[in-house]
C-alpha cells in the first residue's frame, strides 16, 4: 500500500494504491460493521393459512350431484377445480360459497 502526502498545499491529501483484495477487505469489513450495529429487531414472517382443500367425492356427497356432472360445472366454470396429477381437489372456500348461493337460489 503507497501513502503520498503533500504537505504544499493546505490541506492534507492522502492518497491510497489498493489491491483488488485489500478494498474487498474494507468494503467487507465496513458493511459487517454497519449490519452488526443495526439494533432494530428481525421482522417476524406469519405463515401463510393453508387452503382447504376437498376431494371429488366429498364435493358430490355435499351437492348430491354425481361425478358427471361435477365434470361438466368444472369445464363451465361454475366450480373451479385445482388438478394435482391425476388428482382433482376443490377449494373448499369457493365450494361453501357455491353451497350458499345454491341454497338462496341465486344462480352463479
Amino acid at each position: 500500500m503507497l501513502l503520498s502526502n503533500s504537505t504544499a498545499e493546505t490541506s492534507a491529501k492522502l492518497l491510497f494504491q489498493l489491491t483488488e483484495l485489500d478494498l474487498s477487505a474494507i468494503v467487507r469489513r465496513e458493511i459487517t460493521l454497519a449490519l452488526s450495529s443495526q439494533t432494530s429487531a428481525p421482522i417476524p414472517i406469519e405463515p401463510k393459512a393453508k387452503t382447504e382443500l376437498l376431494t371429488r367425492e366429498q364435493v358430490r356427497e355435499l351437492f348430491g350431484v354425481s361425478l358427471p356432472t361435477l365434470n361438466s360445472w368444472n369445464k363451465l366454470g361454475v366450480l373451479p377445480c385445482l388438478h394435482f396429477g391425476r388428482s382433482v381437489r376443490y377449494n373448499k372456500a369457493a365450494v361453501e360459497k357455491l353451497l350458499l348461493v345454491s341454497k338462496k337460489g341465486v344462480t352463479a
